[in-house]
């Protein structure tokens, strides 16, 4: 028989391997990781009709970046039974956005704003609604995992809040240089709208090294964070001047490295967003065509190799053309962007459009600065 459990609470599962004849073997999980992690105990309450061990339960955690559905199963190996506790793998999410239980007894416990990395032990309570099936609220909906590029606010107590971004900060001063940790503290500054923290944290590292341009970049993209939140007659020159602001910390990365792909691409993005009648749409297609050249350039040399990421680029690239109504073009650098990355969704939906006033009408919707701007950069690391 074969069970899982955590042996050493640390969040990730180890193995008792029975052999028949044999000693049994235990293999403990030692790998390590940056991933955050959940783990639930539940007791259930036999006078409101569940079982003492919540054998049945069906747990759902969201968070910003997915859900994910558990239920506590009575027996699951033979000969053995595996770890009772509910585990869940939460990636780079901190914390929970909405934790949902259904006990057996089918009532419906929800928890909102849960922090990471621990057990928790919850015993179902006496007073919840029964119902016949998982039923969203209001806050679920809101809290539910967004579409690419748009990032719900978290409310959480001021000293849990303080806590998460201050280690975060220790983090990123550890290691100034790693583009994945700095992007997570950003992110995670956005989610919680602390965007003048994020920015004020990054405005001080860029003076004590002006020449880590992983800092300079995180700087120029908390710029573009905030622009969503100008609001009022002024907004558009708050967000003209917040670009601006990116635009120029960008340029000191550009200037001082010209083949440096993320600072390229980061200003095309930059640009792509800005109003058609500004006529940015011009200067994107040259940033993303030079994008484009700098990867095949690196390709052909054998110093890099194609990555999943690169197909931003001709996503990019297409949604430019269609913004300066150059449908045609637009069509051909999509097709081309598709016959490198075969089956791309986005590529795709943008070939699928029939006409020019189509193309114009879709992108428009998708690039402008009334919506949060996708600027996780921890994509650089995908292979």
């Amino acid at each position: 028989g074969v069970v899982l459990f955590d042996y050493d609470n640390d969040g990730d599962l180890d193995i008792y391997l029975a052999n028949q004849g044999t000693a049994p073997v235990f293999f403990r999980n030692d790998i390590g990781g940056s991933g955050h992690w959940l783990g639930l105990r539940l007791i259930g309450r036999p006078e409101a009709g569940s079982n003492r061990d919540a054998i049945g339960a069906r747990v759902t955690v969201v968070t910003s970046t997915g859900q994910q559905i558990r239920e506590l199963e009575g027996g699951n190996s033979y000969s053995g039974q595996s770890d009772r506790r509910v585990y869940f793998g939460l990636g780079d999410d901190m914390f929970i956005n909405t934790l949902e239980i259904r006990w057996p007894s089918r009532r419906v416990q929800v928890m909102h704003n849960l922090r990471a990395d621990k057990i928790i032990t919850l015993q179902e309570p006496a007073d919840l609604p029964k119902v016949a099936s998982l039923i969203p609220t209001d806050r679920d909906k809101v809290m539910m995992p967004p579409k690419r590029g748009a990032t719900p606010e978290m409310v959480l107590p001021p000293a849990e809040r303080d806590a998460i971004l201050s280690e975060l900060e220790a983090k990123v001063r550890n290691h100034p240089d790693d583009i994945a940790i700095a992007s997570k503290y950003r992110i995670q500054c956005l989610k919680l709208g602390e965007y003048d923290r994020s920015t004020r944290f990054f405005e001080q590292l860029t003076n004590e090294y002006p020449k880590i341009r992983n800092i300079r970049l995180q700087l120029a993209l908390t710029y573009v964070d905030k622009m969503p939140k100008c609001g009022g007659m002024a907004a558009i020159v708050c967000k003209g001047t917040l670009a601006r602001k990116s635009l120029v910390q960008i340029g000191i990365l550009i200037e001082a490295d010209e083949t440096w792909w993320p600072a390229v691409y980061a200003r095309a993005m930059n640009h792509l967003h800005w109003p058609r009648a500004l006529r940015h749409s011009t200067m994107a297609i040259a940033d993303f065509k030079r994008c484009i050249k700098l990867l095949q350039t690196q390709s052909e040399s054998g110093s890099k190799p194609v990555r999943s990421y690169h197909v931003r680029t001709y996503i990019g690239l297409g949604d430019a053309l269609a913004k300066n109504e150059e449908f045609q073009e637009a069509l051909a650098a999509w097709r081309e962007g598709l016959a490198i990355f075969p089956g791309n969704p986005e590529l795709k939906e943008r070939l699928a459009l029939k006409s020019g006033e189509e193309a114009l009408a879709y992108v428009e919707k998708v690039r402008n600065l009334d919506k949060q701007i996708d600027t996780d950069f921890s994509f650089l690391l995908a292979p």
